[in-house]
């Protein structure tokens, strides 16, 4: 029978693992807002707006290229490569912000904010989806092993 403790570690593992890829997100769109919002200015709410609409296209666009249009879907890669892949983030978390940032000083101030979303967006994504690629490889050596 297992104690508290084990059936807590359990909990905790399940809500890092299926977290792991929202929570990368969550602190890449927050941060870019910040930069944008220390390099740009206070967003007006039309900004803020266009902000959020310009990650939204972002996400929708990688969505369609992927499922072939939304004609079809894709499987889930395993926990185990989510985790690890989650886990390793911090480099397209990084070149997120970067975006935002460059978006942010090239860019004029209403550009700045869709722009600065959508390519923080992107540089999510992409690099998310190698840290992911990474994770799987680094699994099957270790299955393999």
């Amino acid at each position: 029978m297992r104690g508290f403790s084990d059936n807590y570690l359990r909990g905790l593992h399940t809500s890092a693992r299926g977290n792991a890829a929202a929570y990368g997100y969550s602190v890449t769109i927050t941060a870019s807002f910040g930069i944008l919002s220390t390099v740009v200015g206070t967003p007006r709410v039309v900004e803020i707006f266009a902000f959020a609409g310009g990650a939204v296209l972002a996400f929708a666009l990688v969505e369609a290229f992927v499922s072939g249009g939304f004609r079809h879907g894709l499987s889930d890669e395993p926990s185990e490569v989510r985790a690890l892949g989650g886990s390793i983030s911090v480099f397209s978390v990084g070149l997120s912000l970067a975006a935002a940032l460059a978006s942010g000083s090239l860019v004029g101030r209403f550009a700045a904010w869709p722009l600065g979303s959508f390519l923080a967006t992107l540089a999510y994504l992409l690099p998310f989806a190698f840290e992911i690629g990474l994770a799987e490889l680094l699994r099957g050596r270790r299955t393999s092993s």
